[in-house]
This record gives structure tokens, sequence and C-alpha cells, in this order.
């Protein structure tokens, strides 16, 4: 039985490209794709909630009610010139209590975000509660440490909205 080892030292010019070809393979390794898993930095890890409802900016219930951390894992494969999200659970993180209470009741419940909106004559209260949510992607090409991140695919995978609307006062 042969070995690969016997076979690549068989004979002395064989024996004099060992180093080399070890040292390219060093070389190579470091940037051949590989699969990661990432932990969410959570106290660096946040996103605002911003939009509008009927032609109005949501507004803040309170300070920072619009904005959360996040904490959970991402599943990667990269290497030099690329990189490919397999997987992702990023899950928001309570930042207050807000209006409405759960399931839209008047009162208040701890949730991820609170945001108000006023329109035709009444304030509407919201409440995401429990929101959790993955990424994917194909192959996205990387420029240094960038890439185009309108290539991602964003899942809600659960969570709830919450609003009250009081009744309109004629």
């Amino acid at each position: 039985m042969t070995t690969i080892s016997h076979v690549i030292c068989s004979n002395a010019s064989s024996r004099r490209a060992l180093p080399y070809l070890i040292a390219l393979l060093v070389a190579v390794l470091p940037w051949a794709a590989r699969a990661t898993i990432y932990t969410i930095d959570s106290t660096q890890s946040s996103l605002v909630l911003s939009g509008s409802l009927a032609g109005n900016a949501i507004q803040q219930q309170g300070p920072g009610s619009l904005s959360t951390f996040y904490s959970g894992t991402i599943d990667a494969v990269s290497d030099a010139l690329t990189l490919r999200f397999n997987s992702a659970t990023d899950d928001a993180l309570i930042n207050g209590i807000w209006q409405p209470a759960v399931s839209g009741t008047a009162g208040t419940a701890s949730a991820d975000y609170g945001a108000q909106a006023s329109f035709f004559g009444t304030t509407g209260f919201g409440a995401v509660r429990n929101f959790i949510f993955s990424i994917a992607s194909g192959t996205l090409t990387r420029t240094g440490n960038s890439f185009d991140a309108s290539q991602l695919t964003l899942s809600t995978t659960s969570g709830n909205f919450d609003y009250n609307v009081s009744a309109f006062s004629l």
C-alpha cells in the first residue's frame, strides 16, 4: 500500500517541493471558505423602528421606545471575496413598558418597541412584543468588510403587534 506522503516524497525533487507546497497551503487555507456561528453582541446591536401611519410619522411613546437591542446567533460562510448568511436568529430585547397592554387592551406591558401616531384627530398606540427575525442570503460579493445588504432576506419568525386607537371624538 502506498501512502500519499510516500508518493510525495518518493524522489529528491518532490522532497524539495514539499516545503513550498506546505507554505502554499498555509497561505491559502486562511482564505478558504469557512462556516462560522457568530454570537450577536446585544450591547452593540440595535435597530430603530421608523415609518408613518396615514401620512404621519410614528413617534416615541417615551425616550428610546423606538430603539431596542438584539441578541442571537448568525450562521455565515465567508472567504476573502464572498459572504453567505445561512441562517440567523435575531431576538429583540424588551426596552420598556409601553401602551397598549397585551392584545391591545387598555394599560401597559413590557414590549420590545413602543410607538404612537396621531391621525384623524386621535392618537393610536402600538407595541411590538416577542419580535424575532431571521436572515439568509445567496453568495454576496465582499468589498473589504462591506457587502450589498439589499440582497439579504429578512423573515419574521415570531412577534406580535398590539395596538389601541381611541374612539374619534366629534
